[in-house]
């Protein structure tokens, strides 16, 4: 009798045992696969794009909590913005103009006939600035508005020698003289602080869309937008006729035209504990903060004291002892 037979077939027992083994791992491996394909983010997840502008603060001026629940991180967690108090609208005691990346007007101001009209000049990116004198030549106190068209000629509307009613002085040397034209002031965008309820335009003279207007900037002779003592800023593209909803911007000081709307500094509210900056879109609708300029000190102190322009491709923000550009639109500042 052969007894080979049982022995010979033992190996391929094992072997099938082997493969029964090796199947049943590949299965369970397939489904460790599954489990983890299915659990790990999708494509389009990991490349999903950053968060738009953030909205800007729209809270009162005072700062006061409304209590409604927020959905935000709290204040002081990590990435959460900053709640400051904003800072009360006022009529500006700064008044700057750029021309470009390196040409600007400024002056400081306040109530007719006190406050003298001494504008000054840089042409080297506010390193150095040219002082002059436009009381002296004209009487004229108390400037409001600066239009400037270059180093050598800038408009300027101010207070008048009589009456303190708005007029138009302007120099084409530099500051080294000036003359005042009030016919044209019929022609000019202006507030005149006796009346703030109302509004000159270039056509006529309307009503404000508020009941006390701070502060005015300009595009065109119908584009304009018009800063209130409550801290809403209100447009217009008819010269007047119509204004749209005013738009609460917390802590606004200080407001110009700017690519894609108006360029608006702000003390206090959220995201930035110092200038903020922020763009109200041209209809007036809606404004997204835009970079932020750290200071020094309470805010409180620069109240009234912050001017914001754009001069070409750059923005200027003079504020307490500093003056500040920018060239990428608020990123950075120098």
């Amino acid at each position: 009798m052969d007894f080979r037979a049982p022995l010979d077939g033992a190996p391929a027992t094992r072997r099938r045992w082997l493969v029964i083994v090796g199947v049943g791992a590949l299965v369970v491996l397939d489904a460790i696969l599954i489990v983890w394909l299915l659990a790990r983010p999708t494509a389009v997840e990991a490349d999903a794009p950053p968060a738009g502008p953030s909205p800007v603060s729209t809270g009162s001026p005072s700062g006061s909590p409304s209590g409604s629940p927020s959905a935000e991180p709290s204040p002081g967690s990590e990435g959460a913005p900053v709640e400051v108090e904003a800072v009360a609208s006022q009529p500006p005691a700064r008044i700057l103009t750029a021309v470009d990346g390196s040409t600007a007007w400024r002056a400081t101001t306040g109530d007719c006939p006190a406050a003298i009209a001494a504008p000054e000049l840089t042409t080297d990116g506010g390193a150095t600035w040219l002082p002059t004198d436009a009381t002296g030549p004209t009487g004229v106190t108390a400037l409001t508005r600066i239009i400037a068209s270059g180093a050598d000629v800038a408009t300027m509307v101010g207070a008048a020698p009589d009456g303190c009613a708005p007029t138009i002085i302007r120099t084409y040397v530099r500051g080294d003289n000036y003359e005042e034209y009030p016919g044209e002031i019929a022609t000019a965008w202006r507030i005149d602080p006796a009346d703030r309820a109302s509004i000159g335009t270039p056509t006529d003279v309307v009503d404000g869309p508020c009941a006390s207007a701070v502060t005015i900037a300009t595009a065109s002779d119908e584009a304009a937008a018009v800063l209130c003592a409550d801290g809403t800023i209100a447009t217009t593209a008819d010269a007047g006729a119509t204004w749209s909803t005013p738009l609460a911007v917390a802590g606004a000081q200080s407001l110009d035209a700017v690519e894609g709307g108006w360029l608006v500094a702000r003390l206090g509210g959220s995201a930035c504990a110092g200038v903020g900056l922020a763009i109200v879109s041209s209809d007036g609708a809606t404004a997204a903060e835009s970079g932020c300029v750290p200071v020094s000190g309470a805010l409180e102190s620069l109240a009234g004291e912050v001017a914001v322009s754009v001069g070409g491709d750059t923005w200027w923000v003079w504020a307490g002892d500093a003056l500040v550009r920018s060239t990428d639109r608020g990123v950075t500042w120098g």
